[in-house]
């Protein structure tokens, strides 16, 4: 079963190099662009591991941290 992560960042470089660094190790990539999305698509998504950037369009990381939580 491959590792699934979701990746909550603006910038489509850090998704690629999130892909390209993970590509090797059987790992699902979901990139969610808004604070808000973050919740929805992890109900959805199930990740293993979520990484939210800090500065978010909508809601920022940490309140989406503090959301999951």
């Amino acid at each position: 079963m491959a590792l699934r992560v979701l990746l909550a960042d603006e910038s489509s470089s850090i998704k690629r190099v999130m892909e390209l660094a993970l590509q090797d190790f059987a790992v699902e990539v979901k990139p969610v662009f808004l604070g808000t999305d973050v919740l929805e698509i992890a109900k959805q998504f199930k990740p293993d591991i979520i990484f939210v950037d800090v500065l978010l369009q909508k809601l920022i990381g940490y309140e989406v941290s503090r959301a999951l939580k």
